[in-house]
């Protein structure tokens, strides 16, 4: 059973981290390459918004620091959850041959190497994910199709969904709440989510589906924390569409890793 379930999680995650990694390729990575024009100041310095008192754009220290931090695994062309759910990158290669320097730290160079070693790391971070998807397959005895697209549907909404309600995915240079403090609120997010959505799902009793149902509230009744000024560098509509492919690419990526997991640990189990 455990070489089953171990066989069918390395499929599932490598299937669903090379589907994650060709749609950063296309539909992530460009708009944050264009979020960096603005946080470099090559954009259109007549998009730029006003600085509001003190507040400034730092790459070093401070509450408001340039973090590629995102959701789950959307942000994993260049960034990933606040709790460090992946790709997260100190010092980054940017676009144009700029060379944007955060301490030191190694960082792929933009193109084939970047695009590698992203894959690496979304297929790495896939498997972890459908282990866990697996492991609820194998203790149930078996799953269709139908139910992996479930489960991949319950990991978006926890990973995804449910914490970007309360902070939403963040281009370069937008202003942010201290980081220690997203990561933390990131993590009770997910910790409540997943326990809400396991309860509603699987518990047999309606008091536990209710108590699950409450448990989805929780996070954002504590409240995300947020910066004293919304807003960031790049333009508004940037910022909305990098939402809404975020969105998109995660949404497929969970569907991907659910239906294949299932399919997976399907015909593992009849050989």
């Amino acid at each position: 059973m455990i070489q089953r379930v171990l066989l069918a999680s390395v499929v599932a995650g490598a299937a669903a981290g090379i589907a994650l990694t060709a749609l950063q390729s296309v539909a992530v990575a460009p708009l944050l390459f264009a979020a960096e024009t603005y946080e470099t100041g090559v954009g259109d310095p007549g998009l730029l918004p006003h600085r509001h008192g003190e507040l400034t754009h730092s790459h070093a220290g401070g509450d408001r620091a340039h973090e590629h931090d995102g959701h789950a695994l959307v942000s994993a062309g260049d960034r990933t959850a606040p709790a460090a759910g992946g790709d997260a990158r100190a010092g980054s290669h940017h676009a144009g041959g700029h060379d944007h320097d955060h301490g030191g730290a190694w960082a792929p160079h933009d193109g084939i190497e970047r695009t590698f070693w992203t894959g690496v790391s979304n297929v790495a971070t896939a498997i972890g994910f459908a282990l866990i998807i697996v492991a609820v397959f194998a203790w149930r005895g078996g799953a269709t199709w139908r139910q992996g697209l479930l489960w991949g549907t319950a990991g978006f909404f926890v990973f995804f969904v449910n914490p970007a309600i309360g902070i939403r995915p963040e281009l370069p240079g937008a202003f942010a709440a201290d980081l220690l403090d997203r990561q933390l609120w990131w993590l009770l997010a997910v910790a409540c989510s997943a326990a809400g959505v396991g309860l509603l799902i699987l518990a047999p009793k309606a008091l536990a589906k209710v108590g699950g149902a409450a448990l989805l509230v929780v996070p954002h009744l504590a409240g995300a924390p947020h910066p004293e000024v919304e807003g960031g560098l790049a333009p508004g509509s940037l910022a909305d569409s990098f939402v809404f492919v975020s969105a998109a690419t995660n949404a497929a990526f969970w569907l991907v890793l659910g239906v294949v997991a299932s399919v997976a640990f399907t015909r593992f189990a009849r050989a």
